[in-house]
């Protein structure tokens, strides 16, 4: 949500977020972001339906330039690859744990650029950061779902992984 909300504070005229918690979905509409529940979506029609399609030689793909896998799960990578067209970028925030599969030929073709986001350094991000927020532009607040003193820690990271629950899990200092 972090990463959609920044993408429309820089102009991305649409952002489209993709989760199978609805609960997320919701809120997610709450930012003016399109959704996708891929359990009861096409994730590839709903794609092309958002960004259009282009044809190539890779045969029907998405228009949309940006991807972002947010969730460092298989399951970003293998919708990036269902649709992704000529050219388009892939940004992996998400940290992955095991290893994932792509068409290595698809990325030589398609000319993919798949990067991390490591190039920018914290204390750089955060001055565009802390000005979207200062801006009032957006109900963040609506992204912390629950908030645990110090002590709770161990609490609080199990809620932090309850998607159907929690979206932010603050720690209290």
């Amino acid at each position: 949500m972090s990463t959609a909300i920044m993408l429309k504070w820089f102009g991305c005229g649409k952002v489209m977020i993709v989760d199978i918690s609805d609960w997320r979905l919701d809120n997610a509409r709450r930012f003016g972001l399109v959704t996708c529940n891929p359990i009861n979506e096409d994730f590839r029609a709903k794609a092309f339906a958002e960004f259009g399609s282009q044809t190539s030689f890779l045969g029907e793909r998405c228009s949309a330039d940006l991807y972002v896998d947010a969730i460092g799960k298989k399951a970003a990578i293998d919708n990036f690859a269902l649709v992704a067209g000529f050219e388009a970028s892939l940004a992996v925030v998400g940290v992955h744990h095991a290893p994932v599969d792509l068409d290595l030929a698809m990325l030589c073709y398609a000319n993919w650029h798949i990067g991390g986001c490591g190039n920018l350094p914290t204390e750089e991000a955060m001055v565009d950061i802390l000005y979207m927020m200062r801006s009032g532009t957006y109900d963040l607040s609506s992204l912390v779902t629950h908030e645990y003193p110090v002590d709770r820690i161990e609490e609080a990271l199990v809620m932090g992984a309850d998607t159907t629950q929690a979206q932010k899990v603050c720690i209290a200092f």
